[in-house]
């Protein structure tokens, strides 16, 4: 199985680690304390880390940047005590104090611990514009113009009236422009919907593929997310099938993501595929926003569940599907060919 989180310090995988075991119940992005769980909580523990925040504010404010530091990771200390550590309380600070560090990082020049701070962040609040307007500041300030340009369209759907945004925006598109980069993947399709008609024996991969899938979610209740690859082997061309599977950490940003495709790409059995199907549901993507990036076909029902599926052939033509989860029967509908702004995969799979 592919791990793809980057080695986190102990105290930080204890904080996740202490979240995913509870029994709570999701509201939004932030865990409230299970039913059973011990609640004997210090309310000094909130007050103390709320006041280091305030300390590393001011010392912020003062540009002592190393030291505004020093606060932000003593209220880090107190926020991940275990009897705290779960609740909504503790993550309403715990965001902005990471996406303050992230901001000190950046008038520091550190623009990796920078990124680091942002993906603790928005591991807790995907929806924080700050965190992904800092991370895309430090995209920018190591010319990864691509990133920083996605980062910024998803913080200017969450805060449209935001001129910050718009501006940086703005001229990060144009840095990208002059530097000859791309925002997208060199994909056939263009952004105006999939253009170039499918081979029959692609259409029968990834009607076999979809097939699949229904099958395993009515048997299971769920899918693992997991790349197949289909390859000609032998002299009679027989096709195969391989299988990588992939953990759900790989949709929690971009830095995962490009660390999975990197992964995949490294692989012999990548370069001999003709193609590629991934299979992911839509509750394990944290990034990229699919629903947010084009035309969605649901768009009174956003948080509508289910599935997607996501071809990429050798000559770099992709299509994307959604298969929607029917609330009532809990089985999978057939397959709806998405926008070609909504995908999930930033480059290609094929080296």
């Amino acid at each position: 199985m592919v791990s793809l989180v980057e080695e986190k310090e102990e105290e930080e995988t204890k904080h996740h680690q202490k979240k995913e075991n509870s029994n709570a119940e999701v509201e939004g992005s932030v865990l409230d304390v299970a039913e059973g769980e011990s609640t004997d909580v210090d309310p000094k523990l909130y007050e103390v880390a709320q006041q280091a925040r305030t300390d590393g504010n001011e010392a912020f404010r003062k540009q002592e940047y190393e030291v505004s530091i020093l606060h932000y990771e003593r209220a880090l200390e107190h926020l991940l005590h275990p009897s705290i550590v779960s609740t909504k309380q503790a993550d309403e600070i715990y965001v902005p104090v990471r996406s303050n560090l992230a901001a000190a990082y950046l008038k520091l020049g550190e623009y990796q611990k920078a990124r680091e701070q942002c993906n603790f962040a928005l591991a807790t609040d995907g929806n924080c514009a700050k965190a992904l307007f800092r991370r895309a500041e430090a995209f920018r300030a190591e010319s990864q113009f691509a990133k920083a340009v996605d980062d910024l369209e998803k913080a200017l759907r969450l805060q449209p009236n935001n001129m910050s945004i718009r501006v940086a925006l703005d001229e990060c598109e144009e840095e990208m422009e002059y530097s000859g980069c791309s925002a997208r993947p060199a994909f056939v399709d263009d952004e105006e919907g999939p253009s170039k008609p499918l081979d029959e024996r692609t259409e029968g991969f990834v009607r076999k593929v979809v097939e699949e899938t229904q099958q395993k979610f009515q048997r299971d209740e769920q899918v693992v997310a997991e790349l197949i690859l289909e390859h000609e082997v032998g002299l009679t061309k027989e096709l195969k099938w391989g299988r990588i599977t992939i953990g759900s950490d790989a949709f929690t940003s971009s830095e995962n993501l490009e660390s999975m495709t990197s992964f995949v790409r490294s692989k012999q059995a990548t370069s001999s595929a003709h193609a590629i199907c991934m299979v992911v549901q839509k509750s394990d993507i944290q990034y990229p926003l699919v629903w947010w990036s084009g035309p969605w076909p649901w768009m009174d029902d956003l948080s509508c569940e289910g599935l997607f599926v996501e071809l990429e052939t050798r000559d770099r033509c992709r299509r994307t599907w959604f298969l929607r989860l029917d609330a009532t029967t809990h089985l999978l509908e057939d397959p709806v060919l998405l926008d070609a702004r909504c995908h999930l995969a930033d480059s290609s799979f094929f080296p």
